[in-house]
């Protein structure tokens, strides 16, 4: 992830700081569940050099139109009677107010209506709300790749679920972290450069991320360059399924020849 795109997708009304939803919570505690599910997803990749905390953790946000009218009324009450959590004792709630405000906007021109906020804009707003999952599926899967490109078994580990299921589909498939985690250590041991470049992606309303890819490791100062054509089912912001499709002999020819058997 570059600082251009970074900061792009920061500037996204839909696009909200752990910082800033956490003290949303405080101020609303049962106006929007869907910002405590928000934050149990891995935050956007940040670029390599990033030095933020975790305060600055990015998420993208789906609030329907219910849980948007209570978050603004717990703000604007919050505002009218000067009451104010700890962490925002000294702190006024404008910005707050504002921000929701520009979420209200960016939905209404999403849904193309200018009465965003009545009951009957809920369903329609709902339905927004799926879309910009579409884009979180995405996010999730360039996420986990930049993670292999700076071969961290963690980071990559952190974006499955724990029953995940990762399947090469030549091979036999793995089950779980744990062995998804074995089964990329000794792959990974092999590289000292990761260079996945993503062709083309493709989501649809479920979470299903469809990638082409060329996947490229350095091994013993040669390069291995691996079409790959890949499916990611992510649910609730982690990967539950990941299937890649390759030519098995066309990457154990080039792995020989990296290490000297051919």
């Amino acid at each position: 992830m570059d600082w251009t795109r970074y900061k792009a997708l920061c500037d996204s009304p839909d696009v909200w700081s752990r910082w800033f939803i956490e003290r949303l919570l405080e101020l609303a505690p049962d106006a929007a569940p869907t910002l405590t599910t928000a934050l149990a997803a891995p935050p956007l990749p940040q670029p390599p050099d990033h030095r933020g905390g975790r305060d600055t953790d990015m998420f993208r946000v789906s609030v329907a139109a219910a849980e948007l009218r209570r978050l603004t009324a717990g703000v604007r009450a919050a505002e009218a009677s000067g009451w104010r959590p700890a962490s925002l004792a000294q702190r006024g709630l404008g910005g707050f107010t504002e921000a929701l405000l520009e979420y209200q906007q960016f939905i209404d021109a999403a849904v193309g209506s200018g009465a965003a906020g009545s009951d009957a804009d809920t369903e329609q707003l709902e339905a927004t709300s799926e879309e910009k999952q579409m884009g979180q599926a995405g996010e999730t899967v360039l996420g986990m790749i930049d993670a292999f490109n700076r071969i961290h078994l963690d980071d990559i580990l952190s974006y499955f679920a724990e029953d995940a299921v990762y399947h090469n589909m030549p091979m036999a498939p793995l089950t779980g972290t744990a062995a998804i985690r074995a089964g990329l250590s000794g792959f990974l041991g092999e590289a000292t450069r990761v260079e996945w470049v993503v062709l083309n992606l493709l989501e649809d309303s479920a979470g299903t991320v469809l990638t082409e890819r060329v996947d490229k490791f350095e091994v013993n100062g040669r390069w291995i360059e691996l079409p790959v054509m890949g499916t990611f089912e992510v649910r609730s912001g982690r990967i539950q399924a990941w299937r890649d499709y390759f030519d098995l002999g066309d990457f154990q020819r080039q792995m020989a020849a990296a290490q000297g058997q051919a």
